[in-house]
């Protein structure tokens, strides 16, 4: 590596897509946690995860989100006071992707997993954000990509309890997606605005 390049994962096989937060303490003190796809062979398998507390230069621990089927897309976030959160894409057969939840302790020993959007539609890309720098009791937001035959969509959904429940989705824009198109998305919460604001990829259309 790199000089001022440490490893997180290391193992034979491969790891993509990571996510990472820092946790922050009311003592000062902070954590870095960070996500990422675990595949096994040529396809993913499980999300791993692992924390840092001397700044990334080690880093300990490991909690593994799986079940067997292909997990990918984490997205992490510190959403309360000692929890962490993090979203992803569990998919069903090669082609029905759907977002689920879960948030663990910041000693990687306790987990529960909760589904977020579950349907015949082919659902990608979370990204998470939460608005705990303002609030005692925060709401947590996830939006992502959805896809049903060549049509897409960002839908944006909200938690109240720290991910065990979920409200309807809203659609925040509609749009046609060619075949073969990634859509991605990403989200911050501006805590002095109490805003958040939300990005994303719009397929244009060939001429």
């Amino acid at each position: 590596a790199s000089e001022g390049a440490y490893p997180v994962f290391v193992s034979p096989e491969h790891e993509k897509n990571p996510s990472a937060d820092v946790k922050r303490s009311n003592g000062g003190d902070w954590t870095v946690f960070s996500a990422a796809e675990h595949w096994a062979g040529e396809r993913p398998g499980d999300i791993r995860i692992r924390k840092s507390s001397d700044h990334g230069l080690t880093w300990t621990g490991t909690l593994a989100i799986g079940d067997g089927r292909a997990l990918t897309d984490p997205s992490l976030r510190q959403v309360a006071d000692g929890t962490i959160g993090v979203a992803y894409v569990k998919d069903w057969d090669g082609a029905d992707g759907d977002i689920y939840f879960a948030r663990f302790d910041e000693a990687l020993t306790s987990l529960a997993e909760f589904p977020v959007a579950l349907n015949v539609s082919d659902q990608t890309h979370p990204a998470l954000a939460t608005d705990r720098q303002v609030y005692a009791a925060p709401y947590i937001y996830i939006v992502y990509a959805e896809q049903e035959g060549p049509a897409g969509a960002i839908k944006f959904r909200v938690s109240p309890d720290l991910g065990g429940s979920w409200s309807r989705d809203a659609t925040i824009d509609s749009f046609p997606w060619p075949g073969g198109t990634a859509v991605e998305t990403a989200m911050a919460f501006d805590p002095e605005k109490d805003a958040l604001h939300v990005v994303y990829t719009c397929p244009q259309e060939e001429s």
